[in-house]
């Protein structure tokens, strides 16, 4: 299912449940603590989908920005055998950085930098090494 499709029905249903949990005939009965706890689940699972998807299009611009500069060592003429290094080596300088000075791809809460192989996992995967 489409991220977008289920925050919209996950909204849906917290709007239809709302009834039970508002209206003063229904304040005493026993489906208004359900309501209430499904509201919330739909609520907290909704912002699970959004932030999910924020992080797929931050994974994506780092992953560019990786292959980007593994595609820069081997046009210099590198061999495919030390790009991963060369790459995992710039990008620890990257994150070590304060965060005023860090590229925009870096996440704020980023405190370390990947590990060789998930730099070597994501240059493969773009079919630079």
């Amino acid at each position: 299912m489409d991220p977008r499709e289920r925050i919209e029905a996950l909204e849906q249903y917290a709007l239809h449940l709302e009834p039970i949990t508002s209206l003063p005939c229904l304040i005493d009965d026993e489906l208004t603590p359900t309501a209430d706890r499904a509201i919330k689940n739909a609520i907290r699972k909704k912002g699970g989908v959004v932030s999910g998807i924020g992080r797929a299009q931050d994974m994506t611009t780092r992953d560019a920005a990786i292959t980007k500069q593994g595609l820069h060592y081997l046009a210099s003429g590198m061999s495919h055998r030390d790009i991963t290094s060369k790459v995992h080596s710039w990008l620890e300088q990257e994150v070590a950085k304060p965060p005023a000075q860090r590229p925009e791809w870096i996440a704020l809460e980023t405190e370390k930098a990947l590990s060789r192989k998930s730099v070597e996992a994501i240059l493969k995967r773009n079919f630079v090494v």
